[in-house]
């Protein structure tokens, strides 16, 4: 009973071991090559990785025309480690030492550096107090609050710092129905 379970995980390593020279072959990096490379696209903000998923589409049918009989999974994670290599090329800047030599390449990399270190934005404040719609509303009118009572109401409770114009200019544009 033991000889089937000891033969389907040889023929499962087997495959791996396949698919390790396939992606070897193909890919044209060491194994350490390819993790840092992951785990460089781990450490990335959402608007670096979505760019190497934008290249990685274009590669993908490129080398899915060129290898028709290979693997979805093989080509997918290829053209995943070659857009991600694009990427880490632009971002670092070339070798400074040789002076006689075009710099328009920096405006590239200045842009896609600025892409790593960009933070995702807070919600305006417009939007929390769309999201905080129902309490104004009932403060206002239902509590009886004054608009400075409820921008300190909004401060205490839901840590929101707004002025008590902001919410006067926010409770004529819902009357008025925008």
């Amino acid at each position: 009973m033991n000889t089937p379970s000891l033969n389907t995980k040889s023929t499962h390593n087997n495959e791996l071991e396949k698919f390790k020279l396939i992606i070897d072959r193909l890919s044209s990096m060491s194994y350490k090559d390819r993790q840092k490379t992951f785990c460089w696209v781990g450490k990335q903000n959402d608007q670096v990785i979505f760019d190497v998923f934008k290249l990685q589409k274009d590669y993908f049918y490129r080398y899915r025309a060129a290898n028709e009989d290979a693997d979805v999974v093989l080509i997918s994670e290829i053209a995943l480690l070659h857009a991600a290599r694009e990427i880490i090329i632009k971002t670092t800047p070339k070798n400074r030492k040789i002076k006689a030599s075009d710099f328009s390449f920096l405006k590239n990399v200045s842009k896609n550096r600025a892409k790593q270190f960009r933070k995702p934005r807070k919600a305006t404040k417009r939007d929390r107090l769309l999201n905080l719609q129902k309490t104004v509303i009932y403060l206002l009118e239902i509590e009886g609050y004054s608009l400075r009572r409820t921008a300190a109401f909004l401060l205490h409770y839901h840590d929101f710092e707004i002025s008590h114009t902001e919410i006067l200019k926010f409770h004529k544009m819902i009357k008025a129905g925008y």
